[in-house]
């Protein structure tokens, strides 16, 4: 698109849903066009649930990132074999959408459609069109597990908790030089945690923020939370 506005953005998705109908719920990142009241509007008004991801956490959304990478290869590859990268692009989404899933032993356009694109390689068409929804949505579930603790693994995760009410600071994303601290001294309360994904608070400032909670440190020896109106400070 050349134009990102929220009018813009509206427009080329009421195209899409022309087609294909409205979705059930939109995943987008916090972009102005995704945050402002009008598309927020636009999402209410046509039934869709719209969910912003947090802050400086691309996993969340996970696919379109992986998505967005695959595009980007295509990219490069047409820039240095100097060909048409918008015909390379059309062909790399015909060939995506017809190869079976690993995750999931479909095809996107046989999940997405009902039916298995044709391509250039020839298949032999199925005589029953009907498909187990149910052993699909198994299948998947059960390789993203895996897929989750072979990266759990690899990246050491450990579970995380963080009380209502308890104290923690907020990993420095963006650092004007190598020697900024890591993590702001400034302490930040938990207002609310779901998963991952924490609300905090600044204790001088009383801004509020949305992190993921490996942006976090819990303050230890410092605080111990009483209820969720009255703290406590302990010496050390």
């Amino acid at each position: 698109m050349k134009s990102i506005s929220t009018q813009d953005t509206i427009k080329v998705l009421k195209k899409f849903f022309s087609r294909a109908g409205n979705p059930a719920s939109i995943t987008a990142d916090n972009g102005r066009q995704f945050c402002s009241q009008e598309f927020k509007t636009f999402c209410t008004e046509q039934g869709i649930t719209l969910f912003n991801t947090i802050p400086y956490w691309p996993q969340q959304n996970g696919e379109v990132e992986r998505q967005n990478r695959d595009i980007l290869k295509r990219l490069r590859i047409s820039q240095c074999e100097k060909s048409d990268w918008k015909d390379d692009l059309l062909k790399y989404l015909m060939m995506y959408n017809s190869t079976p899933h690993p995750s999931t032993g479909k095809s996107p356009s046989e999940l997405f459609y009902g039916r298995q694109f044709r391509d250039k390689l020839p298949f032999l068409t199925d005589l029953e069109n009907s498909y187990d929804d149910q052993e699909i949505r198994d299948r998947d579930i059960e390789r993203k597990d895996i897929s989750k603790l072979n990266e759990d693994r690899k990246r050491r995760a450990v579970d995380r908790e963080l009380e209502i009410g308890g104290k923690v600071y907020v990993k420095n994303l963006i650092k004007e030089n190598k020697l900024v601290s890591e993590f702001n001294p400034t302490p930040h309360t938990v207002n609310s945690s779901e998963g991952s994904d924490i609300n905090i608070k600044n204790d001088e400032t009383g801004q509020e923020y949305r992190r993921n909670i490996v942006h976090l440190k819990k303050v230890e020896g410092q605080w111990k939370v009483v209820d969720q109106d009255k703290e406590v400070q302990i010496d050390n």
